[in-house]
């Protein structure tokens, strides 16, 4: 049954999450975002919340001036988790135990050239026509006048041709320029995916037509 067309005077909320739910299955996003039907826990969701938590506490915490070791990452990993989705009691333990690998790794790695962020999940919101597109910036580094704009990902990515592809590809990074563009007045200089399984990063700077593809595919969801 259709619901029928949204009023003139009603803003429809969007999303990267919401606009990619329903470009993947337009019946998954009634489910979810409008019928809103109960769904259970999936276990790469659970690690990827625990991770990004994590990760974020690191940054607060430097942005703040504060001290976080190692082990304050692997506790706000574990702080963070839930134990709900898993196969197995044996399965989430080998979960666990990847994610704390994981993130030691990831803390070693770039404290061999640390970042200064300038801001850590920072929400935006723009409107693209009678569309609100929210979000939030995973980490913003702002160094010499040059705006970088990192999305932390947890799927297991090795080959950096494969990494460059999803980067090429990501509306979620077009859609993180084009929210620097309208809420700053000019595009990031780089915009990046941070694969922390492999450690591998690949971005690109975004152009004006990267932007224009996002507004494009926007409309066309809405």
């Amino acid at each position: 049954v259709s619901d029928g067309p949204i009023p003139e005077d009603e803003i429809l909320r969007l999303s990267h999450s919401r606009i990619d739910d329903y470009e993947t299955c337009p019946l998954k996003y009634r489910y979810v975002h409008v019928l809103r039907v109960p769904l259970l826990a999936h276990h790469t969701v659970v690690y990827g919340h625990a991770v990004h938590e994590a990760v974020r506490r690191m940054f607060e915490a430097r942005l703040a001036g504060r001290g976080f070791s190692e082990d304050d990452l692997v506790a706000a990993f574990h702080a963070s988790w839930a134990s709900e989705g898993f196969l197995s009691r044996d399965h989430e333990e080998r979960r666990l135990r990847v994610g704390e690998e994981m993130l030691r790794r990831f803390f070693h790695q770039e404290a061999e050239d640390p970042w200064s962020p300038t801001a850590v999940e920072q929400e935006f919101s723009f409107d693209v026509e009678r569309n609100r597109i929210q979000g939030r910036y995973d980490l913003v580094i702002e160094e010499a006048g040059r705006v970088t704009i990192l999305d932390f990902k947890t799927g297991q990515v090795s080959d950096p041709k494969a990494a460059q592809k999803r980067a090429n590809e990501s509306l979620q990074l077009d859609i993180y320029a084009l929210a620097h563009l309208r809420t700053t007045g000019r595009l990031p200089d780089r915009v990046e995916l941070r694969f922390l399984e492999s450690g591998l990063g690949a971005g690109r700077r975004p152009t004006l037509e990267d932007v224009s593809r996002a507004e494009d595919r926007i409309r066309e969801a809405a």
